[in-house]
């Protein structure tokens, strides 16, 4: 099955919100039987595909777990979806994933493909499954207060402004972490973007959404944005 690369309708909370960078959502998989092959851009903005570059995650076409709307879940056998954009994000900027832990082992949450992993800005989940978001120098990062519970849903949101970057994580005012006194995550561009794990160890998650916007947002727009994915998704968000 082949969608239509179509926008998403003016209802859209995420289309109204200014400086929209990237849009990619399960509901605009392209399709191989039940196997993802890509994820197709529907910001408007002419940014680059994801693609499945290792394996092919599986289609969930009416996910019960997230108010039946599609997902699609990736494995240690079908690791990772990514992307390079044609126009790279400079800080500050936001990012916004919907997405569910199954299981974990050293699985990249999301990061931008600048330079190598340690140089690269983003999350990243060990076992203890704490959110951890690389800095600049790759000795300290911004690390949660709290673990993700496994075979929960979460709306999260990843701020990159220099000094004050913040994860956020189904709460749009309190962070979960924020950026170490030494210094915020990595300044280099966004130029691009991975999900999922770079190894061949047991990781499982399923995913939902991403969005990507220019500018890091304040509360109020990190509010009106994460209570729709919360509303569209059955995630109970504050």
């Amino acid at each position: 099955m082949f969608p239509m690369r179509t926008l998403y309708s003016s209802s859209n909370v995420l289309l109204t919100v200014p400086n929209l960078h990237s849009l990619y959502s399960a509901d605009r998989c392209v399709l191989s039987g039940t196997s993802v092959v890509s994820i197709q851009d529907t910001s408007g903005k002419n940014e680059v595909d994801m693609t499945v570059p290792v394996g092919n995650p599986v289609y969930n076409a009416l996910d019960p777990l997230f108010n039946y709307k599609p997902t699609f879940t990736c494995t240690s056998a079908a690791r990772r979806v990514e992307t390079i954009f044609n126009n790279p994000i400079t800080q500050g900027y936001t990012i916004y994933l919907v997405m569910r832990v199954e299981t974990n082992a050293n699985t990249v949450y999301w990061r931008t493909l600048q330079g190598n992993f340690d140089n690269s800005a983003g999350f990243y989940l060990q076992s203890d499954l704490i959110p951890r978001a690389q800095t600049r120098d790759g000795g300290s990062a911004i690390t949660s207060t709290n673990a993700l519970v496994a075979g929960t849903n979460y709306v999260s949101c990843a701020v990159y402004n220099t000094t004050s970057s913040a994860l956020y994580f189904n709460d749009s005012q309190t962070a979960n972490a924020v950026a170490p006194t030494d210094g915020s995550v990595n300044d280099n561009p966004c130029n691009g973007l991975t999900m999922g794990t770079f190894t061949g160890q047991p990781a499982s998650y399923t995913w939902a959404l991403s969005a990507q916007y220019l500018g890091a947002h304040d509360a109020s727009t990190r509010s009106k944005i994460m209570k729709y994915l919360g509303n569209k998704y059955g995630i109970s968000t504050l």
